[in-house]
């Protein structure tokens, strides 16, 4: 029974050993990640959500670039928005998507504004949705965690913030040691993330087959309070803050979405915020169906694309200086 037991002991020794190894070799040869990757790894788990929310942080962060205005926003308008950047030198595009949250937008404008003389102007572009959602356990990883960490601004973040990462990713998971090596190999990500939904779904017994956490109609207390933090940030530094509503396919569902969205925005609405979400509501503009590829996002057409921003321009009589075509 000894032995067999040092037996089972010296194996489970070599077996960590060995697992040990390929996650370092992993880590330090990208071409050992890649053959492993091939196998293992698949759309979700290649660093795509983690790089370009960490690049949108990081294009705020960039000084003397010249820009005055900051334009953040969710997935929707950054599709029709960022392809405009090379044609824009007074406005910033930095978009991300639901998951990054209003605490990412508020990262966002305040490492803008640290790093920019002279900003004139914030603009961001939101829906229902992006209110909704909350501190995930995958996306928001993904999404919102690992892009914080990997820019150094964990720090921008209120401590009831990062109370609940440390709950929901563990204090291990939001540590720049291990984002670094996270951010370096597709076998960790896979590991890291399976390990995550298998943890909460096994061991805390949460739901998790829906792709994000949300509150149903209701604005959550994370994205309320960095509301109330984006507002009072902007009034104190002079800075005109304008909140507007992503376009929206117009069908039935989405009719009463709206509908139950005017209740849940009103329900936090009071003095100091009510100008800016009485413009959110106010700015909203749905469009036949077929013109989007998933209910959500338009058509990547550029005379289209070109077209709603014209549209949202005559709407709200903002972002006239936007730089759309040659002839504007």
């Amino acid at each position: 029974m000894k032995k067999l037991l040092l037996r089972i002991g010296l194996f489970l020794v070599i077996l960590v050993i060995i697992i040990v190894g390929i996650l370092t070799l992993c880590v330090m040869f990208p071409s050992v990640d890649n053959l492993i990757g091939t196998v293992t790894c698949s759309e979700g788990f290649d660093g795509y959500e983690e790089k370009t929310k960490t690049e949108a942080i990081e294009k705020t962060q960039n000084k003397n670039d010249g820009y005055t205005k900051l334009f953040v926003d969710d997935s929707v308008c950054a599709s029709m928005f960022g392809r405009l950047q090379d044609k824009n030198s007074v406005y910033l595009f930095a978009g991300t998507n639901r998951a990054f949250l209003v605490a990412g937008q508020y990262v966002q404008i305040r490492e803008f504004l640290k790093t920019h003389d002279n900003v004139s102007e914030v603009y961001m572009f939101l829906s229902k949705g992006t209110w909704e959602s909350t501190i995930d356990v995958q996306y928001g990883y993904q999404c919102f965690a690992v892009p914080i960490i990997s820019t150094n601004t964990f720090d921008d973040l209120e401590n009831n913030t990062k109370q609940e990462m440390k709950d929901t990713y563990s204090g291990t998971l939001i540590q720049p040691w291990f984002v670094y090596i996270y951010n370096k190999s597709c076998v960790i990500r896979k590991l890291t993330l399976n390990l995550l939904n298998t943890y909460h779904e096994k061991v805390l017994k949460e739901d998790m087959s829906v792709n994000y956490v949300h509150e149903e109609n209701k604005v959550s207390d994370v994205n309320q309070q960095y509301l109330d933090l984006i507002i009072n940030m902007c009034e104190n530094n002079n800075i005109a803050l304008h909140i507007l509503h992503d376009p929206i396919a117009d069908t039935p569902d989405n009719r009463d979405d709206y509908d139950n969205e005017i209740k849940m925005i009103n329900e936090i609405s009071n003095d100091k915020n009510k100008k800016y979400l009485d413009e959110y509501l106010n700015s909203v503009l749905f469009y036949p169906e077929d013109l989007f590829i998933d209910g959500v996002h338009f058509k990547g057409d550029d005379a289209l694309n070109n077209q709603i921003i014209h549209d949202i321009q005559g709407k709200t009589n903002l972002l006239y200086d936007v730089v759309v075509t040659e002839n504007n």
